[in-house]
């Protein structure tokens, strides 16, 4: 059962009218209209010559101490509705909030232990305050990794750090066939020199639609090929073998040149790990923040006394002799 039925149809009598100016007065225009909906509500006492006088102060409902105000519901009903959507509206916001604040009631007069219930609420405030800060604390701490720890790390674990799939150097570019500039494209990429590709990048870039050079990174094989229509079955046998590929689809021509290539199970090249070995310092870099901030709090905790310590050393995480008490 619906909790409340506040509206009467505006058809009923001309209580909205009067009622119009004290709601509606300190509202923006654009909120205006609404208000008609809600002054509706005393349109049927109205329309039996009553005086219907307005809420003090633009005040719907109450419960004890809690009210809702005209222009709290009114704030949340979007412009641009019909007259009926806006009623409706109207109706759901304000039985919702009774709804919200009996049912509320009742549960802490009919709850066992209502009591959990706001220590629940008390330790998700608390989580979410700590995660809010800790967030901070990481953007802080983000992106501060040493070139020099980067390489070192890489020297130790180089052995570990093999290649899944290829990685490949080189340039790729699409072009519709029935552009001009296909026969020169298709030149320079076979040739993909130093003067082709500054020919390409002058000449051929703003007519391509797409043109990607990473001749000096290394790559991904998987990000190039699924730039291009062509299944490639044995990625390694390929780029050991392909050093100019190219193929047409759909009215594109696609050619690829790769200067050089990793295969599968090979070293990781430096340039290629060191993104990896960047997030794995970071996320270190972070985590030991987090632990030196919390080792602060807990060693000011000890100092002024609002942390005792009895047969476990928060601090070192261990246990400690015990101890009489």
């Amino acid at each position: 059962m619906r909790p409340l039925r506040i509206f009467a149809s505006l058809e009923r009598g001309s209580g909205a009218s009067r009622l119009l100016p004290r709601f509606g007065a300190h509202l923006p225009k654009r909120l205006l209209p609404l208000t008609l909906l809600a002054a509706a509500i005393g349109a049927p006492a109205c329309s039996r010559g009553d005086a219907a006088p307005a809420p003090a102060d633009g005040l719907l409902v109450a419960v004890g101490d809690t009210a809702l105000s005209l222009s709290e519901v009114v704030a949340q009903i979007p412009s641009g509705l019909s007259y009926a959507d806006s009623v409706d509206m109207f109706r759901s916001i304000v039985d919702s909030w009774l709804e919200n604040i009996l049912l509320d009631e009742f549960a802490r007069r009919n709850l066992p232990d209502p009591e959990a219930i706001d220590r629940m609420v008390e330790t998700y405030r608390r989580r979410l305050i700590v995660s809010c800060y800790l967030a901070q604390v990481r953007e802080s701490s983000r992106g501060k990794v040493n070139p020099d720890s980067v390489n070192a790390y890489y020297l130790r674990h180089r052995a570990s750090m093999t290649l899944e799939r290829p990685v490949v150097r080189g340039l790729y570019v699409k072009m519709a066939e029935s552009s001009p500039a296909l026969p020169r494209a298709r030149e320079l990429v076979k040739n993909a020199s130093s003067a082709s590709v500054d020919a390409l990048d002058r000449d051929v870039a703003p007519q391509a639609v797409q043109y990607d050079y990473f001749g000096d990174r290394w790559t991904d094989w998987q990000s190039v090929a699924e730039q291009i229509p062509y299944r490639f079955y044995d990625p390694d046998a390929f780029v050991e073998s392909s050093p100019y590929f190219e193929t047409s689809y759909n009215g594109f021509v696609h050619m690829l040149h790769i200067y050089d290539y990793r295969k599968t199970g090979d070293a990781m090249p430096f340039d290629f790990a060191a993104v990896e070995i960047e997030r794995i310092l970071d996320r270190r870099n972070i985590a030991a923040s987090e632990r030196s901030l919390l080792n602060s709090l807990l060693r000011a905790a000890i100092d002024d006394g609002r942390l005792r310590t009895y047969d476990y050393d928060p601090v070192a995480g261990r246990m400690v002799a015990q101890h009489a008490h």
